[in-house]
């Protein structure tokens, strides 16, 4: 699982956040890690090759092969850094750490997403966007005499995403364990209480959390967030807006399926 648009109650540009997962039949892992390091491997050796040719050995090469490595350490498929190629990590006003992206030609960065998704495609499960947008949030809390707040968000969202999977795995006759990038420490504890949950039989009862950059599905899952957002939201001033609709309906648009929490919340309000 991956989060977007954390903070969206009041931020300006955020107005939806979503909280995506893809799942992949334990049986298929191999095969998927397998592809997805063939495409991965791939672009990474070239995307090296490329910012080896383009920075030059301007105050002596050591300069050059620290800027190389600082791109590399802990190098990973983060769409926030792949679609905005642009972005950089800064402190106090400086870069301290180059976004590699930016030295790879446009085209051939959608061309690495096109080929992460055909590589993943037939292994996919199932994809859940497990959505709450602002303005519906809003709505409700006030109609219910709640103050809309992003922990209470919170609290409403992941008791009703565990029960869909756990509903998914009672249905597929199967076990599972949650497995979301670093999470921060309200959300894990939020995950940790709800799991406890006795109804919950076929979920393992606490997430197993994840540096992303080490672990490839959740790269994945970022990708598919990122690209559903982007369809979702129409968001046409985004980079690459059409190629990214493009390929979301080639490979992620079968998979999905929306869960809008605040229409489930209605629908618990009204059977009671």
């Amino acid at each position: 699982m991956d989060e977007s648009g954390k903070g969206f109650l009041n931020s300006a540009e955020q107005k939806v956040f979503i909280f995506g997962g893809v799942i992949l039949d334990r049986s298929n892992v191999y095969n998927a890690l397998r592809d997805f390091k063939v495409v991965f491997q791939k672009h990474k050796q070239k995307l090296r090759e490329i910012i080896n040719q383009q920075i030059p050995h301007e105050n002596g090469s050591q300069v050059k092969s620290d800027r190389i490595h600082n791109m590399f350490s802990e190098f990973e498929l983060h769409a926030a850094y792949l679609f905005n190629p642009e972005r950089e990590d800064v402190r106090k006003g400086n870069v301290i750490k180059e976004n590699p992206w930016k030295f790879y030609p446009n085209e051939v960065r959608m061309e690495l997403v096109n080929e992460v998704f055909k590589a993943i495609d037939p292994y996919i499960e199932k994809i859940y966007m497990f959505k709450i947008d602002r303005s519906s949030f809003t709505d409700f809390c006030n109609d219910i005499n709640s103050k809309p707040t992003d922990i209470l968000s919170y609290q409403l969202l992941i008791p009703n995403v565990l029960k869909e999977y756990d509903s998914w795995l009672e249905t597929n006759g199967g076990t599972g364990v949650i497995i979301p990038d670093r999470l921060d420490s309200k959300i894990r504890e939020l995950f940790v209480e709800f799991l406890q949950d006795k109804s919950l039989q076929n979920l393992w009862s606490e997430p197993i959390t994840v540096e992303s950059y080490t672990n490839a599905f959740t790269q994945i899952i970022d990708l598919i967030t990122y690209c559903f957002y982007v369809v979702y939201t129409d968001a046409q001033h985004k980079q690459n807006y059409k190629a990214i609709k493009r390929v979301y309906f080639k490979y992620l648009g079968k998979h999905i399926e929306i869960k809008d929490l605040v229409k489930k919340l209605r629908e618990d309000l009204e059977e009671e």
